[in-house]
Formats: structure tokens, sequence, C-alpha cells
């Protein structure tokens, strides 16, 4: 305030008065407005308040110069080194500007007129200099410290040795988190301290040797609590140099993934065995050898395994896998590569001393090991499998044509009695043929093409319908109808069975629910394989089932043959007393052909005896007739219900009515049909249907099929 009141006092005709006017506006208007803009364009961060202050400490000084010439010169060297980029440009400045204030305040007046406005303007040229050279200044310092914060975080530390002896003679760097060493405690320490010897040996030989600018290796480096951890060393070397400068990094993190990535390339990821790509690489290997020396390869797949894994469920299924790889892994010395192809298929490779009986030994070995029994979670399990085995050159010079091989003589084997076969060309089409098949089984389920036809079961002693058995057809779009012996098999060897039971179990509680509704009273059997029983969730399945149809569980009867029931009774014994327990009935299908014991049939909650048609064929045999009669007080004695299979004439049907047989089915009555057919047979035959009062009546035996359809 007291400076202003001091410029208007002064007399305006005075020159010199006009330039102290000029110059106080120019230093604390003009002046401060020029640094102001340009740090509001700029959006840099400096201080303003010292800006201000320099560039209005020279405008004020330079308003105060004697002569234009003088001040015009003034203006171009502090302009000059205002733009030097160094800190002590300021001390210039300052300096400069007393010392022309010092000659102003002596000098004589001169007429400022011409010369104010491009001073006006270098002026604000000036402070935007200023603040120009402050904020690189302080991004200089800031990107300093993030460089020297990084350094110091980076897993990295650099270092120069003397070149022949190895001696450290300088170190930066985060080598403290890294080795365990402060920078100042490694140097004079020898490079060997720390690097594993023969890494720190190749080091410097490579160092030695080196005419390239850079050069790169990896070693194990030993820390201070002697850990080792892969490093990476880049170095900058000079031939003529006594020292090799260079910078290390901990690369043992990237070393282990690069590793675990490789092993994962190469190896299964349930059971830790080879995969088929390092299979099928070795094959390649051996088969393209000059030697052309004999291998043999062995494909094996579980029998059965899908119906494990879906009844059991995937983590049990997973156990029994790893349980066979680590029996496969040590127990067997002669075969090179172990290998899972995928699923429960393995394929194991012999290279040495190959010929075909020492191929065979192994592979019964193999089967040996793999039938062995096995307890995972509680539940004892044996599991069988079957071989196919093919030798180069013999079988096949190419690697896709002896694992196709292997594969059909592993087929093969599923459905022979043999566990292990070797591959024979004679079969091939046949075997083509039936994977071809095979492959279709899948789309059939989904696609509708598997259905129930229905034979009819007859109370012998009524005449009158009182159930059925669905049996399997297949209605395959280029080969026609099929009947169970052409697929039922190789369902099993698909892994389908799962798949398969569910769609027969509908089908059969929908039958058995359009019956209800027609008001017939009778039970429709459905044949499900052994593995089926396996399931634990079976019962709750046939339960829903039942709701959904809304039909009686009395109404549906499961059928198992006798040698699959006895296979494993002591696995199966809890799922069917939980079937009995929801009212299902449990019948044996084939009676006889199994030598069940009386103490394992009175274990089992069994409701029928299905007394096969071997000995109803041939009951005109005085023996066969005592094996039915055996059978048929056998099961009164227990209290089963029987039925007879595949009665033709009327003469079996009589002797199969003296003997005291419940029920019967056979061509005698009718043939397996679809379910249209049959239930119009139902609302035809003469009889009727359901249990009634017996009708004794031979003349009438047996009753007319006159409109019954599918006969």
């Amino acid at each position: 305030m007291a400076l202003g009141a001091l410029c208007i006092a002064l007399p305006f005709n005075n020159p010199f008065s006009h330039r102290l006017v000029l110059a106080v506006l120019l230093a604390f208007v003009v002046a401060p407005l020029g640094a102001y803009v340009s740090v509001s364009v700029t959006q840099e961060r400096v201080d303003l308040a010292e800006s201000l202050l320099d560039i209005s400490v020279i405008c004020f000084s330079v308003f105060l110069l004697p002569a234009a010439w003088t001040a015009n010169i003034t203006i171009a060297a502090m302009l000059i080194v205002s733009a030097v980029p160094i800190q002590p440009r300021r001390i210039v400045i300052t300096l400069s500007a007393a010392v022309v204030g010092l000659f102003s305040i002596s000098g004589a007046t001169l007429n400022v007129a011409h010369w104010y406005a491009p001073v006006l303007a270098i002026a604000v040229l000036m402070a935007g200099i200023d603040v120009y050279h402050q904020a690189r200044g302080a991004r200089a310092e800031e990107v300093s410290a993030r460089y020297d914060a990084l350094i110091d975080a980076a897993p990295v530390f650099f270092w120069e040795i003397e070149t022949r002896t190895g001696t450290i003679v300088a170190v930066a760097g985060n080598s403290a988190a890294l080795v365990g060493y402060e920078p100042n405690e490694l140097v004079g320490m020898n490079w060997e301290d720390i690097v594993v010897k023969s890494d720190a040996e190749a080091l410097r030989a490579v160092g030695l040797a080196a005419t390239d600018q850079q050069l790169a290796t990896s070693g194990e480096v030993r820390h201070r609590d002697g850990t080792i951890s892969m490093f990476r060393h880049l170095m900058t070397v000079d031939p003529a140099a006594t020292v090799i400068k260079g910078v290390s990094s901990d690369i043992t993190e990237l070393n282990d993934a690069h590793h675990q990535l490789r092993y994962q390339a190469e190896h299964d990821d349930l059971t830790g065995l080879a995969n088929r790509s390092v299979l099928s690489t070795r094959l390649d290997e051996l088969l393209a050898a000059p030697s052309g020396a004999p291998l043999a390869l062995m494909v094996l797949d579980l029998d059965r395994f899908k119906d494990i894994n879906d009844t059991l469920g995937h983590p049990f299924g997973d156990k029994l896998l790893t349980t066979l790889a680590d029996r496969f892994r040590s127990s067997l010395p002669n075969v090179d590569i172990v290998a899972r192809l995928g699923g429960d298929e393995f394929a194991m490779l012999i290279t040495t001393d190959v010929d075909r009986d020492m191929v065979f030994a192994a592979a019964s070995r193999i089967v040996e090991i793999t039938e062995e029994r096995v307890v995972i979670d509680g539940v004892s399990l044996s599991v069988s499998p079957s071989v196919g085995v093919v030798v180069a050159p013999e079988h096949g010079q190419t690697r896709d044509l002896l694992l196709q091989r292997a594969d059909i003589a592993m087929y093969e084997a599923k459905r022979s009695t043999d566990a292990v076969r070797f591959f024979e060309s004679t079969p091939e089409e046949l075997s083509l043929d039936r994977l071809t098949l095979t492959a279709s089984i899948r789309p059939a389920i989904d696609e509708g093409q598997i259905e129930l036809w229905y034979q009819p079961k007859v109370d012998i002693a009524t005449h009158r319908i009182v159930g059925a058995e669905g049996l399997a057809r297949w209605r395959h779009p280029e080969r026609g109808l099929l009947g169970p012996a052409e697929f039922l098999e190789l369902i099993t060897l698909s892994g389908e069975i799962s798949s398969f039971t569910s769609l027969v179990l509908a089908h059969g509680v929908a039958t058995a629910a359009l019956c209800q509704d027609a008001g017939c009273n009778m039970v429709i059997a459905v044949n499900l394989a052994a593995a089926s029983f396996f399931d634990r969730e079976l019962p709750a399945h046939m339960h829903q089932l039942l709701a959904d149809h809304n039909v009686a569980a009395d109404r549906i009867i499961l059928e198992i043959t006798e040698s699959d029931i006895l296979e494993e009774a002591g696995t199966h014994v809890a799922v069917f007393e939980r079937l009995a327990a929801i009212g299902l009935g449990l019948s044996i299908d084939d009676f006889g052909t199994g030598y069940s014991s009386l103490t394992r049939l009175r274990a089992l909650p069994i409701t029928e005896l299905k007394i096969d048609r071997s000995f109803i064929t041939r009951m005109s045999d005085p023996e066969d007739q005592i094996i039915v009669k055996t059978i048929i007080d056998l099961a009164q004695l227990l209290g089963h219900h029987t039925v007879a299979e595949g009665v033709e004439d009327p003469a079996t049907a009589d002797a199969l009515a003296r003997l005291g047989c419940d029920s019967a089915q056979g061509y005698l009555w009718a043939r397996p049909m679809p379910r249209d057919e049959f239930l119009a047979l139902l609302r035809t035959w003469p009889a009727g249907v359901g249990p009634a009062t017996p009708m004794l009546d031979s003349a009438n035996w047996p009753p007319s099929l006159a409109g019954g359809a599918g006969v």
C-alpha cells in the first residue's frame, strides 16, 4: 500500500516517475499474472510464490535502467540466463537485478514510451520459462525417486566382479532380500561364496572368452541361510576390461512354473502317469529309428468302469484309477512307459527283449495286478481288465495304426473270455463294424431309437395275462430292428449301461402306468445289468419314477441274472433291501445256471425265480423235469413266485402246471411286441388280464388268440 501511494504522489511529467510507476505495475501486476497463467495452463505443481518474487525483481529493475539500449541488452541477457536449466540461474538473475537497480538510481532519465510494450511481453515470457524449469525439475526428482524405489524393490541386484579372481568389487540393488547380504557385505567376497561353484566357474569362463557386448546365463545361487535359488545373470562384457559388470535376477518361481507346465504337458493330472502325448512321441521316435527293433504296445481298459463311476461316484472312480496307477508304476519293471490315455484306458510300451511269450507274460501280470481286490471308502471291489496287444513291425509300422489295432484287440478281449488278446488280421472288419455300432449307441439312447417290447407272462392255472417282461429292441436307422443279442454286450463295452438302464426303467414304468390306467392289474418286469445294482441311488431313482407316473411299487419287478447277482452279492444286498423296502419285486432270471446256495438266496429279498429256458425246452428229459421240480419246490419253500421261460407247446405248459409252476412266458402265447400292440392284446385277450379264479378246463388250453395283435 505504501509503495502504491508513493507511485501516485510522484509527478507524472518526470520520466523517472513514469518508469517507476510502470515498474511497479509490471512487477506486481503483469508479472504475477503471467506466472499465474503459466501455472494454470501447464497444470504443474510448482512454488508460485518463489517464481513471482524472482520475476518481479527482474521486471522492477529493468524499468529503472537509464537507457533503452541498456535495458534491451540487460533483458536479453536475463532471458538467456533464465533459460539455463540449472538451479544457480536464480542467483545470477537476482544479482543482475541488483546491479541494474544501482545503475538505474544513479543514471539519467529516459523516455520509455517506445519500448515498454516489448518489455512487458518479454517479462511474461520469462515468467513462463521459469515455471517450466521448476516443473521440469520437479518431474525429474519424482522420476528419480520412483526409479530408486523400483530398484530397491525389484528382485535384482547389480554387481561387478574381478575377471580372473572372481572377487566382487561393487554391488547395488536388492541383494539383501535376494541372497541375504547387504551390498557392502558382498564387496570383497568371492563370487563362488554365493554362486554354486560349477556355475561360478562357468560364469567367469564365459566372461573371459566373451567378445559380444551382452551375455546371459543361468545358475544356482546360494542364499545366506543355505537355501538354493535359480538366478539369471545378464552381463555386459568388455574383453579389454578387468571386471565383468552384470545384473542378477531371481527366476526361481519362473523356473518352477516352467517345470510345472512341462510336467503338466507330459503327465496325466490324476494319476501322474505319462499321457497320450508322451506315448505318441515315444512311439514315433522308436518307429523312426534305423534299427527297426521290435516293440510291444498294450492297451488296457477296465470292464464296467463307467458303471462303477456312475453308481459309486466320480471320487470313488478317481481313487480306483490312482490305486491302479500306483500298482502299475511299482510292479511292472519290464515296461518302459505306462501311460493313461484317458478315462479308464491305459497303455504300456515294452521295448526290451520283445517276443510273443514275454509280452503275453507281461500282459498276464498286468491283468493279475489289476484284478487284485481294492478297498476304497469301505467298499471292497475287484475289477477286471481287457488287454489288447500289438507288436511292431508285425502288426504295423505307424503309431496310429498300432494304437488302432491295439484298441481292436482290446475290444476282442472284452467280447471273449480271454483277458488278453493279440491283434489278429482275420476279425478286423468285424471288429471295425462292432466299433462303429458301439459308437452309435449314445446317439441311439439320446434319440429314442432303443425301446422295450413286451412279452406276456401267463398264469398257467387261469390262462390270464398277469404280467409282461420288457425286452430291449433297437430300431437302427440303417440296420433295421436289432435284438438284444446284437447290442447289449456293446452297451456294456461302451460304458453307457447307466444311461441305458435309466431309459428302460422309464419305459417300463410308463407302460405300467398305461396298464394301470386301463384297469389291468398286472406287473411289468425290467431286466437290469448287475452293474446297475452298484448304484446306491437306484432306490431313490425308482421311487421318483413311480411317483412321477403315479404307479404302485408292486406293479414293477426288477430282474437280474443269477450269475450276476451271485458275483457281487455282498455289494448288492444293501441296494436290494432298499428296493424291497419300497415295495418293488426282485426276480432272479435264468435261475438254475448259477449254482446258487440256499444260504445266499435266503439272504436276499427275492420275490421271484425264473427257471432258465434251457431246462424248460428239455422237459421231455426226466432229469430236466427233476431239476425244474426241484426249483419249484425250492421257490415254494422260500415263498417265491416261479416263472418258466421259453414255453413253446401245450405239453410243456401242462407239465409245468402239474409241477406247480405259477406262471410262464413263451411263443406258445405271444412273441415280444411293441408297446401299442401289447396294450391292444390286453384288451382282446380271451382269458382276461390279472389274477383270477383258476380255470382248469384243459379243453380251453391254450386260449384262443383270435384278435391278439403281435402274435
